[in-house]
């Protein structure tokens, strides 16, 4: 079956589809159970009831493990054996509600999708099971040929590694590539110089810039503007790329209100090259529906860290394409970010080994905490740090990590002048940068992190005297108080995970955001006007992604050691450039590096995870 031959219904006409099929089947099967026939042979009866059973335990197992983050289920042979025999299942030759390949059961808009993105890359790159992708090591200075004697000069002058040359030469000649790397290993600076050779060899390109979230599309525009002015180009080419606004997905696809994109196969974007940043955030269905809109001479760049945390979402798409194809995988290996000891930690911590990775954090006394916390002057030989796990001990580090910001303050200004009321945001924002908390869990009562703010907002209230400035969301809010955006606001240019801080001014209690474009480089907007918001002083892991401070807390309650993975470790433990603390017990820390993450998709493989058999 051609998987983008299937145009005569939409996606979500397609899911309707399905479950209308699943329900009246299961409706068919109870009404006989419930009101059989007069004379209805007892055992048919019986039989049916099973049946009916049968597809609902199915049924729930598959929704159950869409909810764990998988896009097909892993069957028994026993179990595949008999949905063979079902109706409502295909191997993909008809329209079915669900798609049986060997052992592996999905339900038909995932196996679409993950059929679409093998379709797409097996037609850009080939099957790339027996090719090598880029070597770390032994680079082969040919490789960079594509690479003009100008650009050459540029790169020596700039002392741009050959690693990266050499990725740069080859993210030119492929249609589609995937670049990965850790937490300061050059992406975005690859990425800028990539972006030059690409001007400099097609100047007339168009060329498209996008991240699953709005908060990601602004990290991304934020740090390309602070490598441009450094690049090889004319004024011009310059001009082009400062130019470039990176967009969320869904707004590059014109996805809004209507469930389908305003561009797709048959009306597909108007770009040479599409460039996606944190790509390892991306779903499944995202990603298919960006490809269908791809023209077919368009150039396709992921970029993202396979090894930190995956899509909200169902699937582990990046993981899987880089497994899959590893002649369009372009990895970077050396770190700039962090300190040595940060560095070795999150490599041991993402190797699974969890007695090396525990040996390298050091009790924590208070000394070693006020010289971590005492400036942005971190000592350069500090190890990663753990806490005992006593509540006091844990606020008392808290308090030690924000307090520059408490600091900052005790002298808030209270006049009218609006310069200076901007320079005072932009340093609090610049401290809040220095130090954050972060844990795996949004409701845990006691550590999640809507209870860890609420805390927080109350302690320093009563034992630091921060004011309290007035109402929000039902809930007191702190002078200075930080806040993240939950969800889009297009008209307000608010995104999902943008970060801002509450401050009064004339009168009015505002939200500030950073804002280059704005007037002292911060925008206010009326509190009341705010999308979803929730404090800030904690964040989930998750939402912290992709954001960087100078030190990091992760709080690791026992009890979460069933959603603790090592890939939430390393993706915490990432997010600090120069010191690490971890609050939690030992076995907590330990159940977390040896919880690996496991999604089963039909791109990745039939990879048995737990809860296998669904009947």
């Amino acid at each position: 079956m051609e998987p983008q031959s299937e145009t005569t219904q939409s996606e979500r006409e397609r899911e309707e589809t399905a479950t209308t099929i699943l329900a009246r089947h299961l409706a068919q099967t109870f009404q006989a159970v419930s009101s059989p026939p007069a004379g209805a042979d007892r055992n048919v009866v019986d039989e049916a009831e099973r049946a009916g059973k049968a597809v609902e335990r199915f049924v729930e197992a598959l929704l159950e493990a869409l909810a764990e983050g998988n896009t097909a289920l892993q069957l028994t042979a026993e179990t595949a054996a008999w949905l063979r025999q079902q109706p409502w299942v295909s191997d993909g030759s008809r329209f079915a509600p669900v798609i049986l390949k060997g052992t592996l059961a999905q339900f038909h808009r995932y196996w679409l999708a993950e059929q679409t993105l093998a379709a797409f890359f097996d037609a850009r790159v080939g099957i790339g099971a027996n090719s090598q992708g880029l070597r770390k090591a032994d680079i082969d200075p040919a490789e960079t040929a594509p690479l003009d004697p100008e650009f050459r000069a540029a790169a020596d002058a700039f002392a741009l590694e050959a690693e990266k040359r050499t990725v740069i030469a080859r993210a030119l000649t492929l249609p589609v590539a995937l670049l990965t790397g850790g937490p300061g290993t050059g992406k975005t600076t690859t990425l800028a110089w990539f972006l030059a050779a690409a001007l400099r060899r097609h100047p007339e390109m168009r060329i498209a810039l996008a991240a699953p979230t709005g908060k990601a599309a602004q990290r991304m525009g934020e740090a390309l503007t602070h490598v441009l002015p450094e690049l090889p180009l004319s004024d011009a080419a310059k001009a082009c790329l400062c130019a470039l606004t990176p967009l969320t997905l869904h707004r590059l696809l014109g996805i809004g209100r209507r469930p389908e994109p305003s561009y797709h196969a048959q009306r597909p974007l108007p770009y040479d090259l599409v460039v996606v940043d944190e790509a390892s955030m991306v779903d499944v269905l995202l990603l298919a529906k960006l490809v269908r809109a791809l023209p077919a001479t368009a150039q396709l760049l992921l970029i993202g860290d396979p090894n930190q945390l995956a899509s909200v979402e169902a699937g582990n798409v990046l993981a899987d394409l880089v497994a899959r194809y590893p002649n369009c995988h372009l990895p970077l290996s050396r770190s700039h970010r962090f300190t040595a000891a940060i560095g070795a930690f999150a490599d041991a911590v993402i190797a699974g080994n969890g007695d090396a990775a525990w040996q390298m954090l050091s009790p924590a006394d208070e000394a070693v905490l006020r010289s971590l916390f005492a400036s942005h002057e971190f000592p350069k030989d500090l190890p990663p740090l753990r806490l005992q796990p006593t509540a006091a001990e844990l606020f008392a580090a808290i308090d030690r990590g924000f307090q520059s910001v408490l600091a900052h303050l005790a002298v808030a200004p209270n006049g009218s002048d609006f310069s200076s009321v901007a320079a005072y945001v932009r340093t609090l924002f610049a401290r809040y940068r220095v130090f954050r908390l972060l844990s795996p869990l949004r409701h845990d009562r006691r550590y999640g992190v809507r209870a860890l703010n609420a805390r927080i907002a109350e302690h320093w209230h009563r034992a630091h005297r921060i004011p309290f400035v007035g109402t929000g969301a039902g809930r007191p809010i702190l002078l200075g108080q930080p806040i993240t955006i939950e969800s889009n606001d297009y008209s307000l240019s608010l995104f999902n995970g943008d970060q801002g801080v509450v401050f009064p001014w004339l009168g009015t209690l505002f939200a500030w955001f950073l804002d280059a474009d704005a007037p002292h480089g911060v925008r206010p907007v009326p509190l009341a006007q705010l999308p979803h918001w929730e404090s800030a002083w904690a964040l989930t892991v998750h939402k912290a992604q992709g954001s960087e401070f100078d030190a990091v807390l992760l709080v690791l309650p026992a009890e979460t050691v069933t959603v603790a993975t090592r890939e939430l470790l390393y993706t915490a433990i990432t997010r600090a450039k120069r010191g690490f603390v971890f609050w939690g017990t030992e076995d907590a820390f330990r159940a977390a590096v040896a919880n690996r993450t496991v999604r089963v998709s039909g791109l990745g493989g039939a990879v048995v995870g737990s809860g296998a058999s669904a009947r």
